[in-house]
């Protein structure tokens, strides 16, 4: 049956009807996803920036990605059980940005997450959107397992492990380290952290770094908050390269809206700066 939904892309939505209980819910998720993984091959230039093609996102992988969204939604409102919280999330940007890169070709993305924590502050998650195609691969899975907490001074920390996955890529996945400090200062935040990719075949046998900033201001009495980023990045994935950003946000009836503007200091057409729209809920 999902099967048959996951092709019925021009049906009115008052006709395509989901209502799943909770104990199908990881069963429908495999189902979901099977269909998802049938993909299409297209060269790209590793460890480089993704080759400039115009690239309709793929529908069907749109398509599985929202109805694992609505499959979960009802059963991850931030719930807590026994210690343990699940959290998910979905949202469309015009504009898949990957520090500063577009992994879309500047098209629209489908993306979604779902994140379970624990008590002693252990986490694991599993992200995914729809992307260019990228040698065979037409989504992109992130699988993460970290841990948290915040200190008696109110500074929070983060590190963890995480995997980049392709399904049906050739030679795509790779696996990255991080982590990260951040405070709080009433409505002031900001925070910094590194990434360290050691050296892979399947990102051309080099090692990477990435290091960032983020800051975000909530704007008292207001529903909006505005944000900024910047980040360096040098070895497999850049040289030298810089990648900077400027964003407003706003929750509305359980929404959030944001506008950012994204650049780098790259010439190719997938760095150079840009609008982005999105629109996103979180469960």
């Amino acid at each position: 049956m999902l099967q048959k939904m996951v092709a019925l892309l021009g049906v009115p939505k008052d006709d395509l009807i989901l209502n799943i209980s909770c104990d199908t819910r990881l069963c429908l998720a495999e189902e979901i996803l099977a269909p998802c993984l049938q993909l299409h091959c297209v060269e790209r230039d590793a460890p480089t920036l993704w080759r400039s093609k115009m690239v309709a996102i793929d529908k069907k992988s749109i398509v599985c990605f929202g109805l694992l969204a609505v499959a979960f939604a009802p059963s991850v409102g931030a719930e807590e059980t026994g210690g343990i919280t699940v959290e998910g999330s979905v949202a469309f940007v015009t504009d898949y940005r990957f520090r500063g890169v577009s992994l879309s070709d500047k098209d629209g993305a489908v993306q979604a997450g779902l994140t379970v924590t624990g008590s002693s502050g252990l986490y694991g998650s599993v992200w995914g959107s729809s992307i260019e195609s990228f040698n065979g691969a037409e989504t992109e899975t992130d699988f993460v397992i970290g841990y948290g907490g915040k200190t008696d001074s109110g500074l929070s920390y983060d590190v963890g492990a995480l995997l980049y996955a392709y399904p049906g890529g050739a030679g795509t996945d790779y696996y990255e380290f991080y982590g990260s400090l951040s405070k709080d200062f009433e409505q002031f935040s900001a925070s910094a952290g590194m990434a360290y990719n050691p050296s892979q075949a399947n990102i051309g046998g080099q090692d990477n770094i990435y290091i960032f900033t983020d800051v975000g201001y909530e704007v008292v009495d207001t529903p909006f908050g505005l944000t900024g980023h910047f980040g360096y990045e040098d070895g497999a994935f850049g040289d030298n390269k810089l990648d900077w950003a400027l964003g407003v946000s706003a929750a509305y009836e359980g929404l959030e809206f944001g506008v950012s503007y994204v650049d780098t200091n790259l010439k190719a057409s997938g760095g150079k700066g840009g609008v982005m729209l999105s629109i996103g809920a979180a469960f």
